[in-house]
């Protein structure tokens, strides 16, 4: 990530509480890593799982049991404080064949897809009302970072977790300010609609819900970076539809390489795949449980 000079004062001026950690999450932000490959690596937010009954707990961190919050090895306490920073929503057709771990398009804004053009339009886009689904997932995100500035992540609400997003994008837009102005606690609960399947529940901070003073003004120039981010690659991408179109290629292709989208939905708001009843919401059944083979398993801000 780049332009991140007033995010270092921004740190530095902050509380003692929190200026050891974001200082050291801004030197993580600004990193770049060599040696792997031709194309240096560079920092990305981390991806929140929830843990959900039919995961393979060999594959979780010590300590993590149903409906826990995992970021990276470590087992979230809950429930867990977090500053909403922004939240976009994406689209994500995968071959119907559980056996072709293929994305056959994707639209990191939910309005364009790189294959099948404008999604209103698309035919699988459309809601079938008789199987309560449609083809092509609708995916809400939401980049946060936690109560005590160290580290920051992407939620994804999709699937049955997809109205709980829903319902925090709803408690956002009654606050009536900016997200980053305020703090919400994140909890898990079992979802009395589908079987075995754990969900994601905000809720505002009950005492110093906003947030003021020098960690305000922190977050908000968290916003406008990650803002300037997010507009970069959704040009890239454009300009991959655009350079597509050109030369009349139709031919279904993987994720364009040079451009970071969405993961699949099962692979970052759940530990591993979950098999759920199906409610009236927007949803894929039976979505492949990894990216496409050379695919990149990534998002974008």
């Amino acid at each position: 990530m780049k332009n991140l000079e007033k995010l270092v004062e921004l740190a530095a001026a902050l509380p003692d509480a929190y200026k050891a950690g974001a200082t050291e999450l801004v030197e993580r932000m600004g990193e770049v890593i060599e040696g792997f490959g031709d194309k240096p690596l560079e920092w990305r937010p981390e991806l929140l799982k929830l843990v959900q009954g039919t995961s393979d707990r060999g594959k979780l961190p010590k300590g993590a049991g149903i409906g826990s919050f995992v970021l990276g090895e470590d087992v979230m306490e809950t429930p867990m404080k977090t500053i909403p920073i922004r939240l976009w929503t994406s689209r994500q057709y995968w071959n119907p064949d559980p056996e072709q771990a293929q994305m056959l398009c994707n639209s990191p804004d939910g309005v364009t897809g790189f294959q099948y053009g404008e999604c209103r339009a698309c035919p699988y886009s459309k809601f079938d009302e008789e199987n309560k689904r449609s083809q092509c997932s609708k995916t809400l995100s939401v980049l946060s970072i936690t109560g005590d500035l160290k580290r920051i992540f992407v939620t994804n609400f999709s699937k049955t977790n997809y109205m709980s997003g829903m319902d925090w994008q709803g408690l956002m837009k009654k606050a009536g300010v900016a997200p980053h102005k305020r703090m919400y606690t994140l909890a898990s609960l079992t979802s009395t609609k589908a079987k075995n399947v754990e969900l994601i529940k905000a809720e505002p901070l009950k005492e110093g819900s906003k947030v003021e003073g020098p960690v305000l003004d922190f977050v908000t120039e968290l916003s406008r970076v990650s803002g300037e981010d997010r507009k970069l690659s959704l040009e890239n991408f454009y300009e991959y539809v655009a350079n597509k179109k050109a030369r009349g290629d139709q031919q279904a292709l993987s994720a364009p390489a040079d451009v970071v989208l969405l993961a699949a939905a099962d692979e970052v708001t759940d530990v591993t795949p979950v098999e759920e009843e199906t409610i009236a919401t927007d949803v894929v059944e039976n979505a492949p449980t990894k990216p496409a083979k050379g695919g990149r398993k990534a998002y974008d801000l």
